[in-house]
């Protein structure tokens, strides 16, 4: 066992967090990975990397309701947001499910579950919808933001307030999303590992359905966001503004909707070569043909038919 190492360890506590309930050390030699109780039994781990173990262990990964739970690592750290889970909360749980509140981030509610605690290093991280995060909001964990989105929909029938959304980056690994529960209250939060920065944001854009996003189809919306991601191209870094009525002219029929009335703002900070993926994307739906095409070029043919 001398060439096996502490890589992680996580102790569960009663709520007091003075009685101990269990706790697990796993160990790695760079090739394999095990797990030592605190009797001192060793079980071999499955996985390629000790993250990968770690997340596929229930008994390590999981954030157990009525506990405090410490989390002790170095090495693993920015891992952690893809290998822990609050158990039995997902992001459609239903919003009655004990120990879940509603809390207010970006004007719109985030469910947030007081009912597991978790200490990571000495330090309090949070349950946002199953995730665990280093911060009070989920929006203040971002290290890098790619875009961020305003809605002001003002005082209509339908709608009061400002709606924001936010995607970018918790590390270098790791992306995190924020966007509006467009067809009900609330926002929807996803955490997941960097890949495809464009496929990430077209999923923010489109609320996670790229791949069924056809022609005609999505939210009003959706929809005067996706319009709204064409007009902020063409300023990266610059605060984008245009109306809800502009915007949904020629693809919102219903002209009673909240994103029509509403005010709309994008800031994008994302490098063009991304810019130009999503809006190859967008452009395959015929309705932001033209608008794609007008705003690569100002003097194309499509122009006119933009305006």
């Amino acid at each position: 066992m001398s060439d096996y190492t502490v890589v992680y360890e996580i102790a569960r506590y009663h709520d007091d967090g003075d009685r101990l309930v269990e706790r697990f050390e796993v160990l790695s030699d760079g090739t394999s990975v095990r797990r030592r109780g605190d009797d001192g039994s060793m079980t071999h781990l499955h996985g390629d990397t000790a993250a990968q173990a770690i997340a596929a262990d229930p008994d390590l990964c999981e954030i157990r309701a009525g506990e405090l739970t410490r989390v002790t690592t170095t090495a693993l750290v920015d891992e952690l947001p893809l290998i822990l889970r609050a158990s039995g909360t997902y992001p459609d749980q239903d919003s009655d499910a004990d120990g879940e509140d509603a809390y207010e981030d970006f004007g719109g509610c985030v469910a947030v579950y007081d009912d597991r605690k978790v200490e990571v290093n000495g330090h309090r991280w949070f349950v946002f919808s199953g995730y665990l995060l280093p911060t009070e909001r989920a929006s203040a964990s971002l290290t890098e933001t790619w875009a961020d989105m305003e809605c002001d929909t003002g005082s209509t029938p339908f709608s009061d307030g400002v709606v924001r959304g936010v995607i970018g980056l918790l590390n270098p690994s790791v992306v995190v999303s924020i966007a509006p529960s467009w067809e009900g209250s609330g926002h929807v939060v996803s955490v997941g590992r960097r890949g495809s920065d464009a496929y990430a944001l077209l999923g923010w854009l489109l609320c996670f359905r790229p791949e069924d996003w056809a022609a005609g189809s999505g939210t009003d919306s959706e929809r005067i966001l996706a319009q709204l991601f064409i007009e902020a191209s063409k300023t990266l870094g610059e605060r984008t503004g245009v109306s809800g009525d502009q915007l949904a002219a020629g693809i919102v029929e219903d002209n009673f909707s909240f994103g029509v009335a509403a005010g709309w703002d994008l800031t994008l900070n994302i490098t063009p070569d991304v810019v130009e993926k999503v809006l190859d994307r967008l452009a395959e739906d015929e309705e932001f043909a033209d608008l794609v095409a007008a705003a690569r070029d100002p003097e194309s043919k499509a122009a006119p038919r933009a305006r």
